[in-house]
């Protein structure tokens, strides 16, 4: 895993994000409605998440393109941004059940690790010395 760490850098990080956020939009707005009856999550949550995530997508590829990379606070928003979006999603699914099924939370804790493992990442790379 430390060699795969020392390849991803303060610029790829972004682009990273941007296509998992970018995943996920694509997921809570396509598969998981036309899932819906396995999901039992109403439209509402799933296109308000993926707007969410789409909106992220799209940042994180801007600041992939056309940020100045030596500045941490880009790095910061991100983190932040994820941050809140997986406590969007906890207190959605989890604090204000929309009876979502077990293959609906499945889905999402599945969403909410990979994005903390990402988390995980932004933060190694914030607090890297380059």
């Amino acid at each position: 895993m430390g060699n795969l760490l020392s390849k991803i850098n303060k610029q790829n990080i972004f682009l990273i994000d941007s296509l998992g956020a970018g995943l996920s939009a694509i997921s809570l707005s396509v598969a998981l409605p036309l899932l819906q009856k396995h999901a039992e999550m109403p439209l509402r949550v799933l296109f308000l998440l993926a707007g969410i995530a789409f909106t992220l997508s799209v940042y994180s590829l801007s600041r992939y393109k056309y940020a100045d990379h030596a500045n941490k606070i880009w790095l910061k928003i991100i983190i932040f941004a994820n941050l809140s979006y997986v406590t969007l999603t906890i207190y959605l699914i989890f604090v204000k059940p929309f009876s979502a099924t077990l293959l609906g939370k499945i889905y999402f804790v599945i969403e909410i690790v990979i994005i903390m493992l990402l988390v995980a990442v932004e933060f190694y790379i914030l607090k890297k010395k380059l």
